[in-house]
């Protein structure tokens, strides 16, 4: 192998490398616009796609449970803070929902986290923002 057939099969790695991350921080924002968009017009097993197979279960069954009761008016996603490669991501989004039985809205801004596994993006926990310092522990996933 020449010095130049070197050089091109660096430069060919550095691009796939980039592509690849590219192709992640895409993925991330599908992943959470998909999200956000169940949660908005409450597909839920839809949005449980996007949670680990593990704990999809008690997602869908949690997330039925709270939003029988309520109606969502909106569920926006305010900030993405993701290093590119990182393989991890924090997303801060904004819901507002309101109960039949109370017409007033109600916002609350929900810190999530988000990984990268194999080849796509999975929401592994959300918790409200204030609570963003606490450690999160397994049974509190959803």
């Amino acid at each position: 192998m020449t010095r130049s057939d070197c050089v091109r099969a660096s430069l060919l790695l550095a691009l796939a490398a980039c592509g690849s991350t590219v192709n992640q921080t895409k993925a991330l924002s599908e992943a959470v616009t998909d999200y956000a968009n169940c949660m908005r017009w409450g597909r839920v097993e839809q949005a449980a796609l996007h949670v680990p197979d593990a704990q999809r279960a008690t997602f869908i069954r949690v997330r039925r449970a709270a939003l029988a009761g309520m109606q969502v008016h909106d569920f926006e996603v305010r900030g993405v803070d993701h290093a590119a490669g990182a393989g991890k991501a924090r997303v801060i989004v904004a819901a507002a929902w309101s109960r039949p039985t109370d017409p007033s809205i109600r916002q609350e801004v929900l810190e999530q986290l988000w990984r990268w596994e194999e080849d796509h993006w999975v929401l592994f926990h959300s918790q409200p923002a204030e609570r963003a310092d606490a450690t999160p522990k397994p049974e509190e996933a959803f």
